[in-house]
C-alpha cells in the first residue's frame, strides 16, 4: 500500500491564519484613519496660518488698514469646496470654516493667541486690521 504524503495545511490552521490577519487589518485601519484625521487638522491649521499671513500683508498694503474678505479669498487661493471665509462678529476678526474634507477633523491643540479654533471653525483676530465684506 502506498503511503499518503501529508503536505499542506488543515482547515483549522488556515482559519486561524485568516482570523489573525483580520484582527491585524482592523487595528491597522483604525490607526490609518486616526492619522488621516490628524493630517487633515494639521492641513487646516496650516491653511488658517497662511490666510492670516495674507491678511496681514493686505492690511499693511491698505491705506486705512481695512481688508476686503473677497480680496483675502483671492490672494489666499483657497477652495470654496473646502473653506468658507467670512467676516467675524467683531470688526477685527475673520472666520475660516472647514467644509468638505475638513468638516470632521482633529485640530492641533497648540494655537497662537491670534487664532482660536472651535471644532472646524477658526476665528482669527488681528487688532490692527478691519475686515469688511465687499458690499459694505
Amino acid at each position: 500500500m502506498k503511503k499518503m504524503n501529508k503536505k499542506g495545511f488543515t482547515l483549522i490552521e488556515l482559519l486561524a491564519v485568516i482570523v489573525v490577519l483580520a484582527i491585524i487589518m482592523v487595528i491597522a485601519t483604525q490607526q490609518v484613519n486616526k492619522t488621516i484625521k490628524k493630517s487633515r487638522g494639521d492641513s487646516f491649521y496650516d491653511s488658517v496660518q497662511m490666510i492670516e499671513k495674507n491678511a496681514k500683508i493686505l492690511c499693511a498694503q491698505s491705506d486705512d488698514s481695512s481688508v476686503i474678505i473677497g480680496d483675502l479669498k483671492e490672494m489666499s487661493d483657497i477652495s470654496d469646496s473646502d473653506y468658507e471665509l467670512t467676516k467675524g462678529e467683531e470688526e477685527h476678526t475673520f472666520e475660516v470654516k472647514g467644509k468638505g474634507k475638513f468638516a470632521n477633523m482633529t485640530v492641533p491643540s497648540s494655537t497662537k493667541s491670534t487664532i482660536e479654533i472651535n471644532g472646524n471653525t477658526a476665528t482669527v483676530t488681528l487688532e490692527d486690521c478691519t475686515f469688511i465684506n465687499e458690499t459694505e
